[in-house]
């Protein structure tokens, strides 16, 4: 008797454990690496750029100040973009950052957000920080075949 309850213990211990293993799988979304498409939504405010200008002559740091401007990504994926400037400088090299208004289309593959304005040239952006008030975009253009930049804009709601 004592063999037969022993096995009918162990029998419902391997049961609940495995019924707990299959149970408590990690198929959660982790919205941190990867967070929901409502997190852009909003009206973004520029708030600063950063970054670096490369040409035959090496890579020198830009220097950007009085960064204005908002982007509103709306649900429908469409984008308007309003009063965006900084005036930046690189070495002797000013670099202004001039859009008065601009709309198009966005789309986002994990952390790539694509803009698209109405013009059909796409911006293919990596989202290095995401949070609910907090978003840094990074921009790599190649200007011409030996000339590129490399900029970081931070945006807040």
């Amino acid at each position: 008797m004592k063999t037969i309850l022993k096995t009918i213990l162990k029998t419902i211990a391997i049961l609940f454990i495995t019924s707990l293993t299959i149970s408590c799988n990690n198929d959660d979304d982790d919205n941190s690496s990867t967070p929901v498409a409502d997190d852009l939504i909003g009206t973004w405010q520029y708030k600063s750029v950063s970054g670096s200008f490369t040409s035959p002559a090496g890579t020198f740091p830009m220097v950007c100040n009085n960064t204005t401007g908002t982007i509103t990504l709306n649900t429908n994926l469409t984008y308007t973009m309003t009063n965006v400037s900084s005036a930046c400088q690189s070495g002797k090299l000013e670099l202004p950052l001039a859009i008065a208004t601009n709309s198009g289309t966005y789309t986002r593959n994990n952390t790539s957000l694509v803009t698209t304005p109405s013009s059909g040239t796409a911006f293919n952006m990596t989202i290095e920080e995401l949070t609910s008030n907090r978003m840094k975009l990074r921009l790599v253009q190649t200007i011409s075949a030996s000339v590129t930049t490399d900029v970081v804009y931070t945006l807040e709601k």
